[in-house]
């Protein structure tokens, strides 16, 4: 996921949502968009900045308050990168003759050209371009997507990975097919047509940390996860698919991704 990287925005460290009436309904909520960057091993930047005020308003208050609440900042923070260094970014005003900069208040985004920049976030959402400005004789347009809803942040991130190809397998059959395994193995049966396949492949998931490469969906017209396991280096990036029974399930899918399909 080295075309991928996300970014921490300051809102997700305000004090509000640390305080005791808040943070059970704050870690619901920002816990499976955070989960994502994990699953997908990419670089996850928050500021060394936002860190700081936190902790210096945790002094404030109790022992108790304090112990609990820094645990859980920690836990939140867990493999992802603290950035220190300052970013001038700058938003252009077109206007012709009257065109004009204006300085982005952030110092933590870190975004580079050509890369796809997301921005986890509770309260913004949309793209926006801006200037990164590298020096005085070098600038650079980048583009920010703001995002605090994990099922559009998987939308987008299947938006911009390569496209996926559904590829019928023997051993797996589909609707009208029966899955003839070989030497009489076991065979899970594609209960859904190769069209239908390619639908749920296009939208599904996955999690990098998982030791089997595969992708995953679930179908809600047989009430079943579908898995897509990769078939190896080839041009098409193609996937073959079936069905999996609920007995199989919490073994073979990603705790993650039940948790993502609330499954």
């Amino acid at each position: 996921m080295s075309n991928i990287t996300f970014f921490i925005h300051s809102d997700i460290f305000e004090l509000e949502n640390f305080s005791n009436e808040n943070i059970k309904e704050f870690v619901k909520k920002i816990n499976p968009i955070l989960e994502i960057g994990r699953q997908l091993k990419a670089k996850v930047y928050y500021s060394l900045y936002d860190i700081e005020g936190l902790n210096d308003v945790f002094t404030d208050f109790k022992d108790s308050y304090i112990k609990n609440q820094k645990n859980y900042l920690a836990e939140l923070l867990k493999d992802f990168i603290m950035n220190n260094k300052k970013t001038n970014l700058f938003k252009i005003h077109f206007s012709d003759v009257n065109t004009s900069l204006e300085s982005f208040s952030s110092t933590y985004f870190k975004p580079t050209s050509g890369n796809h920049n997301v921005v986890f976030s509770l309260n913004c959402k949309g793209n926006l371009s801006l200037l990164l400005v590298k020096s005085n004789n070098d600038f650079e347009k980048v583009e920010l997507n703001f995002n605090n809803c994990k099922n559009s942040i998987w939308d987008f991130i299947n938006e911009v990975l390569p496209k996926r190809e559904y590829n019928f397998s023997n051993k797996h059959g589909n609707d009208k097919i029966k899955a003839i395994a070989p030497n009489n193995e076991k065979a899970s049966q594609l209960l859904c047509s190769d069209d239908q396949a390619q639908e749920l492949l296009n939208t599904a998931i996955f999690d990098l940390n998982h030791r089997e490469k595969f992708y995953c969906n679930f179908d809600q017209t047989f009430e079943k996860y579908i898995l897509f396991p990769f078939e190896g280096e080839n041009p098409q990036n193609k996937f073959h698919a079936f069905h999996l029974v609920e007995a199989e399930w919490n073994n073979k899918i990603p705790k993650s991704i039940r948790k993502y399909f609330k499954k």
